[in-house]
């Protein structure tokens, strides 16, 4: 077996290699020819048939084997010798689909056999080897190979350049988009709607369905479960004794109305009130007069509070918990201590 067939064999099972595991390989014949030569014994100008094979570690950068080999060379002194050639070459390569520019360099091993009349200058040896070319696309895997190198032997120093053409073959991984696998960025629920309405029309029932669910929670709805009444306890102002906390605007809103502005009985009407302020100190002018430009009844109720005369603030009476209950959430907006208590 020569070394075109060794190369061939190698080349074709470092391709096979190459495409099971999912990367680029290249498989191209060549035809050469040496276009200068200043050996003196040995006219090594025929055509030089090659195969090689590049497994990329890169898109850009891979590993050469070659192989070539020219029969019956002539001989200064008569006869004929076959010429066969194996190197190993790193390869840079660069530019675009269409046009790609290289770089070789590398080392290998010349092997002359079968002549009449042997020489020292044709002894086989080792050989160094550096050169430049062109890829030409022609697809995505099939490319036109123009190339010129230059070899240098170790032993006799004989320097050649070579041109050599070549039709290159790509397997494997030649560069398509791969799939994205960043994490995508949120969609919003009509996106997430649309998408299914287009592509999983089994799955628009359920975004139709949680919809309503959304919409409640925009627009909560008062419930028909009794309301209890908060546990809570006055928190007074060291400055000025009162519990008033007014931070609410002005609102349009629904409310009994007027009956009486102020009352400061012993006894008040029996019902459900939303005590708004306990005063220990001042009379709340601030707080009853945004009462009165929202029209609540509101009644003053005085009681003793931690052994001192307090005035309660009491908006009321409702006849249930639950009417009371639904003040107490615009209420709110003119003192956060409100809350429900029954009287008496």
């Amino acid at each position: 077996m020569n070394i075109l067939q060794k190369g061939l064999v190698s080349v074709l099972t470092v391709a096979a290699l190459s495409t099971l595991y999912g990367a680029q390989f290249e498989i191209m014949p060549t035809v050469g020819k040496k276009i200068a030569n200043d050996d003196t014994t040995l006219d090594d100008s025929k055509v030089l048939l090659g195969i090689r094979g590049t497994a990329y570690v890169t898109p850009n950068v891979g590993i050469q084997l070659v192989g070539e080999t020219s029969s019956k060379n002539p001989t200064i002194g008569g006869g004929d010798t076959d010429i066969e050639r194996g190197a190993v070459n790193v390869i840079l390569e660069s530019g675009t689909q269409k046009v790609r520019p290289y770089l070789l360099a590398g080392a290998g091993y010349e092997r002359t056999h079968g002549a009449t009349v042997q020489t020292t200058d044709d002894d086989s040896q080792m050989f160094y080897n550096a050169g430049a070319g062109v890829k030409f696309g022609m697809t995505d895997r099939v490319s036109l190979v123009t190339e010129v190198k230059g070899i240098h032997k170790v032993e006799n120093h004989d320097d050649d350049i070579i041109g050599t053409v070549g039709l290159g073959v790509k397997l494997g991984d030649v560069g398509q988009p791969r799939p994205n696998c960043n994490t995508p960025e949120a969609m919003s629920l009509d996106q997430f709607a649309k998408m299914c309405k287009t592509k999983k029309p089994a799955v628009s029932n359920v975004v139709q369905i949680t919809q309503p669910v959304q919409q409640f929670q925009q627009e909560p709805q008062v419930v028909s479960e009794p309301v209890s009444e908060p546990v809570m306890e006055e928190i007074v102002d060291e400055k000025t004794r009162c519990v008033v906390d007014v931070d609410g605007g002005d609102i349009e809103m629904e409310g009994p109305v007027v009956t009486d502005s102020a009352s400061d009985t012993g006894t008040i009407p029996e019902g459900y009130y939303v005590q708004m302020a306990a005063l220990f100190k001042g009379n709340g002018e601030m707080l009853t007069s945004r009462l009165e430009r929202k029209n609540y009844h509101y009644v003053l109720h005085h009681v003793n509070r931690f052994g001192k005369e307090a005035t309660l603030v009491l908006v009321g009476p409702y006849q249930t918990r639950r009417a009371a209950a639904v003040a107490l959430r615009y209420l709110r907006r003119l003192s956060r201590n409100a809350f429900v208590k029954r009287f008496p």
